[in-house]
């Protein structure tokens, strides 16, 4: 007997394949998200944080999505005051799992520090401590 619900596979699995290479907002801090991807920020010194966000797996790179999530993150740490970018890495990285040997499942990454605007601590000094 057929499933009633089987003409949806092929729609739902479009979906979430084509959801996968978004950014998502899940909060890495709290562990790795379902797809693999989201963001996260920590305080290293007053007005000065650590942030980092990922994309979901995908077939191919997403660095812009990685960025714009990075702005908006380093933008709600900083409370929407402007912020500028330190030591700031990109990358695309195959994560290993095992897939049908067809598609590699990437995650697209920026981390790097963003220095809030009336931080206790100049961007001088921090360039020389990096």
């Amino acid at each position: 007997m057929r499933n009633k619900y089987q003409h949806l596979k092929y729609p739902v699995c479009s979906i979430i394949f084509l959801l996968g290479g978004c950014a998502s907002t899940h909060d890495l801090s709290k562990g790795p998200g379902a797809f693999g991807g989201g963001v996260m920020h920590s305080e290293v010194k007053p007005g000065l944080f650590f942030v980092r966000s990922q994309t979901n797996w995908a077939p191919w790179p997403n660095l812009r999505s990685a960025r714009s999530a990075w702005e908006a993150e380093a933008t709600k740490a900083c409370q929407q005051k402007p912020w500028k970018e330190l030591n700031v890495r990109e990358e695309t990285r195959d994560t290993g799992l095992p897939n049908m040997g067809v598609l590699r499942y990437l995650v697209s990454e920026k981390q790097g520090y963003a220095l809030c605007e009336g931080a206790e601590t100049s961007e001088e000094a921090l360039k020389a401590a990096m």
